[in-house]
């Protein structure tokens, strides 16, 4: 990839970078979900029942919430944008 980027024009250099970039953000969004999914597996058990009730509405309100964000976008859009803006 270095050798790449030392190739190109600046502009281009920047726009492969940001690509980078957001591709390495998404492989590490990818790891957190995993090792939240994994957690969750592992205490579900055991959870009291409150703590169960305080998670579904944290997890509806941010159901809510996404709408409104730039991650309702479709993803393929929001590559683009994103690598674009470099």
């Amino acid at each position: 990839m270095t050798t790449t980027i030392n190739r190109v024009a600046d502009d281009e250099a920047r726009a492969l970078l940001a690509c980078m970039k957001f591709g390495i953000s998404l492989e590490r969004i990818g790891d957190l979900l995993l090792s939240f999914v994994n957690r969750a597996d592992t205490v579900a058990a055991h959870l009291d029942h409150d703590d169960l009730r305080d998670l579904i509405v944290m997890t509806s309100r941010l159901e809510q919430m996404l709408p409104t964000s730039r991650l309702h976008s479709s993803p393929a859009r929001l590559i683009r944008r994103e690598c674009a803006a470099g």
